[in-house]
């Protein structure tokens, strides 16, 4: 929603990982390089009519970077 109608914004949406603009390798690749290992959650905004489907969908990709970036030694 842009309050007041017709201003000039930049519009903020949470969506599904690979569908906007963050490159999720960098950020995982990051996470990894400065020893994260605190707790990741995502939320599920843009998509009342699938969360379930996005919620899972969000989870088998954060684990798919996780393991990617977090190869075990």
């Amino acid at each position: 929603m842009v309050n007041p109608p017709g201003a000039n914004v930049r519009v903020h949406q949470h969506v599904d990982i690979g569908q906007g603009e963050i490159d999720w390798d960098v950020f995982f690749a990051t996470l990894a390089e400065i020893g994260f290992d605190g707790v990741l959650s995502s939320c599920v905004f843009a998509w009342e009519e699938r969360a379930d489907e996005s919620s899972r969908f969000m989870l088998s990709e954060m684990q798919r970077y996780l393991d990617k970036h977090y190869q075990q030694k």
